[in-house]
């Protein structure tokens, strides 16, 4: 049985970009094209969990060692999804604000060697 954890801290740059070539304000008249573009440098905390069961044994006259595993791994990454904040109408606004987390889980198996 076999047990592990490990928490990270990603450092990325986002480009949010939107661009339109009709916008519709809500008096039903037609607005100027705009084309938006952001550009921001953010650290993205990251954790990762997994347990299961391994095998391991040695063959060819204890030259070559074979691991088998099978278990439920699950990696969470905070804040992840970055957005735009458009505030108003007239096509205003630069904030960005996270939009959610996301995670990966599933069963997972490896095989390799050793030697």
């Amino acid at each position: 049985i076999y047990a592990k954890t490990a928490l990270s801290i990603l450092f990325g740059k986002f480009d949010i970009s939107e661009h339109s070539d009709n916008v519709f304000v809500s008096s039903g008249n037609l607005a100027a094209n705009y084309d938006l573009e952001n550009t921001f440098y953010k650290t993205i905390p990251n954790s990762e969990i997994g347990v299961g069961i391994s095998w391991s044994d040695f063959f060819f006259k204890n030259q070559y060692k074979v691991f088998l595993k099978i278990g439920y791994e699950f990696h969470y990454y905070w804040n992840l999804y970055q957005v735009r904040n458009m505030k108003s109408n007239a096509v205003v606004g630069n904030d960005t604000y996270s939009r959610g987390n996301f995670s990966f889980n599933g069963f997972t198996c490896g095989l390799h060697t050793e030697f």
